[in-house]
């Protein structure tokens, strides 16, 4: 984690730029009514972006991550969707910025240009900000709620937070710190300090929304920064816990959606998609995506470095080698 700013920053100016930003759309459930769609047309079409993650700081020495151009990349990619007209909204999966809560003075203005509600989740450097203004990580956001859902012509968008069992999110040596730190010590595997988990209190959360959305039949996706398969370093600390809870809906889960592992990744497990979707900041190439979602299939049309697919449902995992 980059080192977070001084905290002598002024009240006024931070109150100031919590009162100014807000290009998320969220409120605990959101919910829209249904739309003609053309025969053959996709149910849902979605704009998907992650890790912006700007920075006023230079590129450095042996890294790709080009913090300065995540502006004008945001801005070629929101404008770009914006232009094909029949999205039904877009979102972005995290790490909006790398750090500095001024860093997200620039950014949410360009992702208030988007044409339509364009939602969040929070990233593990969204945190990279004063202690003071942690908790207000949701809000800087635009976020009324860190994590929640949205229903929309028979799907079901489960936003999680991966932030809330971490060592990044809270202040050092307070009780959810010290959680955290209990929860990294006891792991089986190793948990690295740049991912974190949902936590006790989201699961239970999670569990009531999978079983609300089984039992009215809506296809539901998960969308989280964190990746739950495959398990590496990037994936969520509690992956475990949160995987056994969606093999009891695997019938109606489709996919389950991220970003954080800039490289971008894939799985197949229990009839589910499981897409990292490749980070802006990389490269002077830019990395976005348009999600078609139809009854047996969701097809992604990358642009720049992400690549495109065509994933039936359910997924068929690779034979065993």
């Amino acid at each position: 984690m980059p080192a977070t700013p001084s905290a002598s920053r002024s009240v006024m100016n931070r109150a100031r730029l919590l009162r100014t930003l807000g290009a998320g759309m969220v409120a605990g459930t959101v919910k829209a009514g249904a739309s003609e769609k053309p025969p053959g047309s996709a149910r849902l079409s979605v704009g998907v972006l992650t890790d912006c993650q700007y920075a006023d700081i230079p590129t450095p020495a042996n890294s790709k991550r080009l913090y300065r151009e995540s502006p004008r990349k945001l801005t070629e990619a929101i404008d770009h969707l914006n232009a094909m007209g029949d999205l039904d909204f877009m979102m972005h999966l995290g790490d909006a910025v790398d750090r500095d809560e001024k860093s997200y003075g620039v950014v949410m203005p360009l992702f208030a240009r988007a044409k339509t509600p364009l939602y969040h989740v929070a990233g593990n450097h969204d945190f990279s900000i004063a202690d003071g203004l942690k908790a207000k990580v949701p809000e800087l956001l635009g976020m009324k709620s860190a994590y929640y859902s949205i229903e929309k012509e028979g799907w079901r968008f489960i936003m999680l937070d991966g932030n809330q069992l971490s060592l990044f999110s809270s202040v050092k040596g307070s009780p959810a710190w010290q959680a955290a730190s209990d929860w990294q010590k006891g792991a089986k595997r190793k948990l690295t300090e740049y991912s974190g988990g949902l936590g006790a209190e989201q699961l239970k959360w999670l569990a009531s929304e999978l079983k609300q959305g089984a039992s009215a039949g809506q296809r539901m996706v998960l969308v989280c920064h964190y990746p739950l398969l495959p398990l590496d370093g990037h994936s969520l600390w509690d992956a475990e816990e949160v995987l056994s809870l969606l093999q009891q809906y695997r019938t109606s889960i489709a996919a389950w959606w991220n970003g954080h592992n800039h490289d971008g990744n894939y799985c197949a497990r229990h009839g589910i998609h499981f897409l990292n979707f490749r980070g802006m900041v990389d490269t002077a190439q830019n990395s976005y995506a348009r999600v078609d979602l139809f009854d047996d299939r969701m097809e992604v049309t990358g642009y720049g470095r992400e690549p495109r697919r065509v994933l039936r449902f359910p997924a068929v995992e690779p034979p065993a080698a």
